[in-house]
């Protein structure tokens, strides 16, 4: 952003002169910021600028993937945006581990096609936090074309580091696929119910993976599932969710809907 200095004694003149010159300097000054993204990289220009596109559509509409723990702990969620044609434009992938240790990954996709990975890992050892970032660029056949990653540690703001090359690496969208999906090891099979705070808990997921969501009552399908657990034991259901957070800050997913596949 251009700042204008403006002098109470200056001339009409002098100020139309700036608002017309502002424009052009902006345009120079986004044009060098894409330039120094990734300077190694002659094509990072045409990427960067997708990503741009992606980044600041205001027409995506956002979807929230249910949160799933696995067998040690970890915890993983997708957070999808998607364009008209109900095709992802972006999918942002979370995970973190019970060490502490979040790993936060969004994939760009143009159409079908992914063309650009951007991962961030933040580690915490003792009062330093650790931070990391991979950037990967993909041409159309889905080969990896190049690689660049910036650290910066403690308070450091890793979006004020500079890039430099790096071995070329693959990060694999088909896991957050799965997940804003409910499909392979994600799926919402039921596995039973909990009661806890005052609340009734469906639980969804498989041998790996599980998520819960809070259900109003035993009503319908669920009155169906609660007197024949046995039966319909990892069953397949399709989830419909919603996220509330009460007044005292407790987060969980409320069931919208359900249906047996």
């Amino acid at each position: 952003m251009i700042r204008l200095l403006i002098v109470i004694c200056c001339s009409s003149l002098f100020l139309v002169a700036c608002k017309n010159e502002a424009p052009k300097l902006e345009k120079a000054e986004k044009r060098e910021r894409l330039d120094q993204l990734i300077p190694a990289y002659s094509n990072a220009k045409s990427y960067e600028k997708q990503i741009q596109t992606i980044d600041t559509d205001k027409n995506l509409f956002e979807a929230k993937s249910l949160s799933y723990i696995d067998n040690d702990g970890n915890i993983e969620s997708v957070t999808a945006m998607i364009d008209s044609s109900y095709q992802f434009s972006k999918l942002i992938h979370y995970l973190t581990e019970t060490d502490g240790r979040q790993v936060e990954t969004h994939f760009y996709f143009k159409g079908s096609q992914l063309f650009t990975s951007i991962q961030t890992i933040r580690r915490f050892t003792g009062k330093t936090t650790f931070t990391r970032e991979v950037k990967t660029y993909y041409n159309s056949e889905n080969v990896v074309v190049y690689s660049a990653e910036r650290k910066a540690s403690g308070e450091n703001d890793i979006t004020k580091s500079a890039y430099s090359e790096a071995k070329k690496r693959v990060h694999d969208p088909r896991k957050a696929l799965d997940i804003i999906n409910q499909n392979g090891k994600f799926q919402t099979n039921f596995l039973g119910f909990n009661e806890a705070r005052d609340k009734i808990f469906l639980i969804i997921g498989t041998d790996d993976y599980n998520s819960s969501v809070v259900i109003p009552s035993y009503q319908g399908i669920l009155k169906t599932l609660k007197n024949n657990e046995k039966n319909y034991l990892n069953k397949p259901l399709k989830i419909e969710f919603k996220e509330v957070t009460e007044l005292d800050g407790f987060s969980y997913q409320a069931l919208l809907d359900i249906k047996l596949l």
